[in-house]
């Protein structure tokens, strides 16, 4: 009974020491994602990245990507599958298929479906990347 209680000692500290040991961030300035924006974007005019209010650790990709791998047009050669989490700017950097137009309502439903709100979103114009709101 005694070697019972000390293995489940031994599992739930071991659980919550890798809990406290996510890597949890706080809110970036807009002056920051506008940085890691562009630092993403640049050179890629088939990608695009949408600002995910609330994206603060690694294991927000999980619902994002559940939701938003199911969008038509990504391109799943490009990052991680299609798809990276910056989350230490609150981003979420698509890429999209050579000639795919990608329907921005679309995506935000997918980002919202996941628990997510976007305000605002990324993407190159004219080789400068641009803010674009709502």
């Amino acid at each position: 009974m005694i070697k019972v209680l000390l293995s489940l000692s031994l599992l739930l500290f071991g659980t919550f020491t890798n809990l406290s040991a996510l890597t949890q961030y706080s809110i970036a300035s807009s002056e920051l994602r506008l940085e890691s924006a562009q630092s993403h974007l640049s050179g890629n005019p088939n990608q695009m990245a949408f600002y995910s209010k609330g994206l603060v650790c690694s294991s927000c990709a999980i619902g994002l990507r559940i939701h938003v791998e199911k969008l038509d047009g990504i391109d799943r050669n490009k990052l991680d599958d299609g798809m990276l989490l910056d989350a230490k700017n609150q981003l979420l950097i698509v890429a999209f298929e050579q000639g795919f137009v990608p329907n921005i309502q679309e995506i935000i439903r997918a980002i919202d479906r996941a628990g997510y709100e976007t305000t605002h979103y990324y993407r190159t114009i004219d080789e400068v990347v641009q803010i674009q709101s709502f």
